[in-house]
């Protein structure tokens, strides 16, 4: 990757890196409904996204007139861009940057799935729109992609009130070289296009939700978890629970077979006000599934059941929107409030 921008996004090299907690699964059609704060559509903002595609103004420029172009694209595209263009070394890093074949690879790729993005952009107008109504105090990010060459660790920045998308990081879990990276293939199948504009909005969610409180204990993190994937569900009702959480249909049905029984381990095993970080690795972070509870299990079973929770604990609080819940920071009185006693 070229060293623009490093002031701001200090955007990695690192070919085959590849993070290991909130990854995903995959979408069905057959998630239950749930009721969400009303949204008074007269005071809904109309939120219009319009998507700035870096890498087609990039990788369409002349070689031969490189630093002649990068100047008439570096006004829209100053967040990339940032760096002198007229210090022979930069214009010469972003010449072998375009020029790289597996770059271009990545580049032709990205054009051939994702020749334009429309579709994208109506789904975040939509999203944008209710996070402004929920949040009018927020500004709106602008949206850019880009070819990443390979930044797994980070397919969504959020910086500089603007979402950056690592395009070239959702081109399907048959793109070779996601394998050649050793990307495992319970992360590359949802490396696709039903969960850009999810990432997106969980990007946008994550600092909203997170914990304050750097030592909490195992029911924190939960509600924690568990209210980002609320913000999801306030953002887009209209997104599957599989899409969501990142689950396949079956590991979706799994956990409502199973929820009593989850709980009732957490509870036995004393779990629920640990810190143990072996609990948290277990529990939380991403894998092909949940070790205590066999290969039929989906991963990340305790943010699932965090999301469980805040869900009951909305539903037992009446006239709560996401605002309210965001603003309560005592777990225990989250899970209390909530009555969550699922049947084994």
């Amino acid at each position: 990757m070229p060293t623009f921008s490093m002031k701001k996004l200090k955007y990695s090299l690192a070919l085959c890196v590849f993070a290991t907690f909130l990854a995903g699964c995959q979408c069905n059609n057959g998630d239950d409904k749930i009721q969400v704060p009303e949204v008074n559509e007269d005071s809904l903002p109309k939120v219009e996204v319009k998507i700035k595609r870096y890498e087609k103004a990039l990788f369409t420029l002349d070689v031969k007139k490189l630093q002649e172009g990068l100047k008439k694209i570096q006004p829209e595209f100053a967040l990339f861009l940032d760096g002198d263009l007229n210090d022979p070394q930069n214009i010469e890093q972003l010449s072998l940057y375009i020029q790289d074949p597996a770059i271009r690879d990545h580049y032709e790729a990205c054009t051939t799935k994702y020749p334009e993005l429309t579709w994208l952009e109506k789904e975040l107008s939509s999203s944008f729109s209710l996070y402004s109504y929920w949040f009018p105090g927020k500004k709106i990010p602008e949206v850019y992609t880009y070819v990443s060459g390979g930044d797994f660790e980070s397919p969504i920045k959020n910086a500089d009130s603007a979402l950056i998308i690592a395009i070239d990081l959702y081109l399907g879990k048959d793109y070779g070289f996601y394998g050649s990276c050793g990307v495992p293939a319970y992360k590359s199948q949802w490396m696709d296009k039903p969960y850009i504009a999810r990432d997106c909005m969980e990007e946008l969610g994550i600092p909203l939700c997170s914990s304050e409180k750097k030592d909490g204990d195992f029911l924190e993190q939960m509600v924690s978890m568990g209210k980002l994937m609320y913000f999801l569900d306030v953002t887009m009702p209209e997104s599957p629970d599989s899409i969501k959480i990142k689950y396949t249909g079956a590991g979706l049905d799994w956990c409502k077979k199973n929820e009593g029984n989850v709980w009732a381990f957490f509870i036995d095993n004393k779990i629920l006000y640990s810190k143990n970080k072996n609990d948290f690795l277990k529990f939380f972070a991403d894998g092909p599934f949940t070790s205590s509870f066999g290969k039929e299990s989906p991963p990340r079973i305790a943010i699932w059941v965090g999301w469980q929770i805040v869900r009951a604990y909305m539903d037992e609080t009446q006239g709560a929107d996401i605002t309210s819940l965001l603003k309560e920071t005592d777990a225990q009185k989250i899970l209390q409030k909530s009555k969550y006693k699922p049947k084994k």
